[in-house]
């Protein structure tokens, strides 16, 4: 199926905003179970405690979150960050891809994370186009796990 939206964009603007819609307005409600958030009108929905449940969720979020603290606190809690490496298509990604990458390599140091821009078109054809072992997504794989 996605596949078929990658190489077909008008079948993409047809699905995509739907598919923008039901993220906004069911995806992100599943998540209040999942993490806890609760609180004043709890049987309403609103912006505030959509972003609440999504905050919750994340772990870059509460990663920010304890790198603020530790920051405030002089600096004095030797963090341990994962590494990540992250890829998006260089052409009609999703929007939030590129800003997600500088915001990982910003909370977590240009040290923990390798960012790869892919030379291809669309988000879905940016996984698809691993399976190809002459992508230079492998070799930097391959970088990252000698290193270890």
């Amino acid at each position: 199926f996605f596949s078929s939206l990658s190489k077909r964009k008008w079948l993409w603007k047809v699905v995509g905003p739907a598919a923008k819609l039901l993220y906004k307005r069911a995806f992100l409600k599943f998540l209040k179970p999942v993490v806890g958030s609760a609180g004043k009108g709890e049987g309403q929905t609103t912006r505030a405690s959509v972003r609440r449940a999504a905050e919750d969720a994340s772990p870059l979020f509460r990663l920010a979150v304890l790198r603020e603290k530790d920051k405030r606190n002089g600096g004095r809690q030797q963090l341990s960050y994962p590494f990540v490496h992250y890829s998006y298509a260089a052409e009609k990604d999703f929007p939030i891809c590129r800003p997600h990458a500088q915001s990982l390599s910003d909370i977590l140091g240009e040290d923990n994370v390798e960012v790869l821009e892919m030379p291809v078109e669309g988000h879905f054809e940016s996984h698809f186009s691993l399976d190809d072992p002459s992508n230079e997504w492998h070799d930097a794989l391959q970088k990252t796990l000698s290193s270890m």
